[in-house]
């Protein structure tokens, strides 16, 4: 009764945008897909009459396939009055991320917090001879507490840090690509619940987010 295991497998698509059919050979490209197989499982342990500990963890494999990127043609450029003039979209490949992630969630009376972790391990890509995660950062920490002061008034305090990010990016003379590094960064968001009102058939809730409050 305190256990949850689960299996889930799930497919998605994302159709390109009108971007992305510029300056294509064929005027004709495939949609993206990803394709996704997770293991779960979750434990909850009762700690005394008011303390409640829960661990979920989960292991997961994704496939991103028919991925575009953008190519400079110097033969598209000379022979083109576009404005995107020399760029054109291909379809590159596939890319496989797996990846764990955990979720730790103490609950006691009125206040709860949890400790998130997230690794990936995508396929790396080579540019300029240096291999790279392209756009994923490698881990994750998410820090959360919640607060009920009131029936009706409950605050949230979340932080989430990423690693850092390194992304292949077009040159914009055309001449190639280049490796481009953002640094590690920390988010602090702020949630308020409060309840104006609650009668038989009607609930309303006024909720308040701040977003990144430190920037």
């Amino acid at each position: 009764p305190d256990s949850a295991l689960k299996l889930t497998y799930g497919k998605a698509f994302r159709a390109p945008t009108i971007f992305e059919f510029n300056g294509t050979e064929t005027e004709s490209l495939d949609s993206q897909e990803m394709e996704m197989y997770e293991l779960n499982y979750t434990h909850n342990i009762q700690l005394g009459e008011n303390i409640q500990l829960s661990n979920t963890s989960a292991v997961y494999q994704m496939t991103n396939s028919n991925l575009y990127s953008k190519v400079y043609d110097a033969e598209l450029a000379a022979h083109s009055t576009s404005h995107f003039a020399g760029w054109r979209t291909v379809v590159s490949g596939e890319y496989e991320v797996v990846g764990f992630e955990d979720l730790l969630k103490l609950t006691y009376k009125r206040l709860s917090g949890f400790l998130g972790f997230r690794w990936v391990h995508p396929d790396e890509t080579t540019v300029n001879g240096e291999d790279i995660a392209n756009g994923l950062p490698i881990t994750k920490i998410k820090l959360g507490c919640s607060y009920q002061f009131l029936s009706y008034l409950d605050a949230s305090l979340f932080i989430d840090h990423w690693s850092k990010v390194e992304s292949e990016v077009n040159q914009l003379d055309g001449t190639g690509t280049e490796v481009l590094t953002i640094d590690p960064w920390t988010q602090v968001d702020f949630n308020m619940n409060i309840g104006v009102f609650d009668l038989e058939s009607m609930q309303a809730t006024i909720s308040l987010y701040v977003k990144n409050i430190f920037d």
